[in-house]
């Protein structure tokens, strides 16, 4: 029976692989094709999993999270300001 896992918790899950799209979560399976990345976090049913080594996926999860993290503050200092906010209106 195939169980559901993460492609973060699999041996065969290479973020390094992906470039820059690590970044957005996603990294490359060596069982598939090597132009295909996959999403490190989505549940899915795998007869290829292979765990991998113990603090690996720990060391992707907390690396991942870090770079969400950089995402979310680039883009709230980089947010426009709400043009029709109650302090911006001059008239009463």
């Amino acid at each position: 029976m195939t169980a559901r896992v993460t492609c973060v918790t699999c041996g065969r899950f290479d973020l390094r692989a992906a470039g820059d799209m690590a970044r957005q979560g996603f990294g490359r399976c060596e069982r598939l094709q090597p132009w295909l990345l996959v999403s490190a976090t989505y549940d899915r049913l795998c007869a290829a999993h292979h765990p991998a080594a113990e603090g690996l996926p720990e060391s992707r999860v907390r690396w991942l999270d870090k770079q969400q993290a950089a995402q979310r503050h680039a883009a709230q200092r980089h947010a426009t300001p709400d043009l029709f906010s109650s302090s911006m209106r001059t008239h009463p």
